[in-house]
């Protein structure tokens, strides 16, 4: 009898890891910016306690702010970027999928309670947040591009150009601080989870099966975004960053998981072995294109 055709399962896990260890980097990076940002509101606070932080430190320091804020958005990116190139393997294995729902994916109790991940999360000024959604698109991005009104420090001018657009605004310190922190130590504790993991063929087939159908839904999400609708849109999330970029990460670590399990499909049929190959080649290379040419709707 002709055995199986060998897979490769421990790359997938490798994979999976160092795509975390990058991420944890960024996030860790990202919550000691987001100190220095409320070092300095604590300072102004101190200073004057009768005056507005946000509006001194814009006229104080503008620069030094400007920087800090940017510094923020682009390790929200980086780890975002790091996170999703991950995200067809921790969303699609049932032992990991806590961590999808935490840290990306998961909705606010408020809108969906029963999708909700029920967790707290509390601020350095001792507010308490039951069940608030997930780090990356309902609290830091709405904090870091000023959709949220009560995650946002000031509206400002940032590009200078003497209008306030979508996503010119300075950060809410306190939820800033604390939801840069929380989701650095979800990334810790994601990253031990990959490490406990043991992957099997049955865990590889259910991310694959998993998660290319959930895809479908971020081609709607897309089409209400800043990314289509400009200043029309009412989305809190995904105004930084496009839908596809979410598509572009999750196809990627899909088909570094297809490929090392791939000797299974092309063993008994090459020819749709090539064909899953080809689609997936060219639908990573349709989200580059878009990704890249507009990546970021506002600075």
């Amino acid at each position: 009898m002709d055995s199986a055709p060998a897979v490769d399962l421990n790359a997938v896990k490798e994979y999976a890891l160092e795509n975390a260890d990058l991420m944890q980097d960024a996030t860790a990076n990202l919550a000691d910016v987001a100190k220095q940002y409320y070092d300095l509101v604590q300072e102004a606070l101190e200073a004057n306690s009768d005056a507005d932080p946000y509006e001194q430190l814009w006229a104080d320091n503008q620069d030094e702010i400007s920087a800090l804020v940017l510094q923020a958005r682009d390790l929200w990116l980086e780890a975002s970027t790091y996170y999703e190139l991950d995200e067809g393997i921790v969303a699609g294995v049932p032992s990991l999928a806590h961590y999808d729902v935490w840290i990306d994916a998961g909705p606010p109790g408020s809108e969906d309670p029963e999708k909700a991940l029920e967790w707290t999360l509390e601020l350095p000024d001792g507010r308490v947040y039951e069940s608030p959604g997930s780090f990356f698109h309902n609290l830091l991005e709405p904090t870091l591009w000023g959709t949220n009104p009560e995650f946002t420090g000031l509206k400002v001018d940032m590009d200078g150009d003497g209008t306030i657009s979508v996503g010119e605004a300075s950060p809410e310190a306190n939820m800033l601080l604390g939801a840069t922190q929380g989701l650095n130590d979800a990334t810790i504790e994601m990253q031990g989870a990959i490490e406990a993991w043991e992957p099997t063929l049955e865990y590889a087939l259910t991310a694959l099966v998993t998660m290319i159908p959930t895809m479908n839904e971020y081609f709607g999400q897309r089409k209400e975004s800043v990314f289509v609708t400009g200043t029309d849109s009412e989305q809190e999330s995904f105004i930084a960053v496009s839908r596809l970029h979410d598509i572009k990460g999750i196809l990627a670590g899909l088909s570094f998981t297809y490929d090392n399990i791939s000797p299974l499909v092309s063993d008994s049929d090459d020819q749709l072995h090539e064909q899953i190959r080809t689609d997936a080649a060219c639908a990573l290379e349709k989200c580059h294109l878009r990704c890249r040419s507009r990546t970021f709707y506002s600075w």
